[in-house]
Formats: C-alpha cells, structure tokens, sequence
C-alpha cells in the first residue's frame, strides 16, 4: 500500500523544480509569479510512509485536520482549547505533519500560525 499527499509546493521545492524543469515548464511559471507577485500555485504529488499515513488518519489528528482547514488564523494554544488537548500534544502532531510539508507556519507577530498544505489523501492498495 502506498500513499501520497498533494500539496503545494514550498518555495525551496518551487526552485528546485524550476531549475531542472526548464523555462518552458510549468514549475519554471510558477516560480516567476512567485518572483514577480510573491505568491504561487503549483502542487506536487508526494508519497509519505504508511507510519505518517496512520497518524494522519487517526482520530484525534483528523480532528486536527478539520480545525486547521477551518480556521487560517489560531494558535497552537487556541487549537488545543478548541480539540480539548494539550497544547504540548498539538504541538507534536504539528511537527509531525510539519516535517512532511502537509503544515507550514505563518508569522502574526509573535505567533505562529500553522496552515493546512493538503490538497487531498490518496491511497493505493
């Protein structure tokens, strides 16, 4: 079984795929709107282990899932009170889902803000 996220890609992502993509590619557009207005859209497929998967999948993070899609702008604090967790095990899943590029950060202030980079879960038996 294998399964794979798409999600958007992160800048450093976006370069790489520019520079082996060349400048007709649709990777090599995207990073010059990104240059030229900041902002960017292109997606990648990417394939995650079956023991993330699990975690993704579970209860408790799919809860965590559900906020993160619905609110763009809470805490790590205000997410826990909302689930009814403590923030030290928010905080964990949240690194977990960082490192495979499916949560990135966002500075408000002092705060950061995590943000939901899924697309969509796709398994394959």
């Amino acid at each position: 079984m294998k399964v794979y996220v798409e999600r958007a890609a992160l800048p450093d992502e976006l370069i790489e795929l520019a520079e082996t993509g060349g400048r007709g590619s649709n990777a090599w557009m995207a990073y010059m709107e990104y240059e030229e207005d900041g902002e960017y859209v292109y997606r990648i497929k990417a394939e995650i282990p079956l023991h993330v998967a699990r975690r993704l999948l579970s209860r408790k993070t799919a809860e965590l899932l559900d906020i993160l899609k619905e609110n763009s702008s809470l805490g790590i604090s205000e997410i826990a009170e909302k689930l009814g967790r403590s923030p030290p095990n928010v905080h964990r899943d949240l690194e977990l889902l960082e490192a495979y590029n499916l949560v990135v950060y966002k500075r408000k202030g002092r705060k950061r803000i995590p943000r939901l980079n899924i697309e969509r879960i796709i398994v394959v038996p």
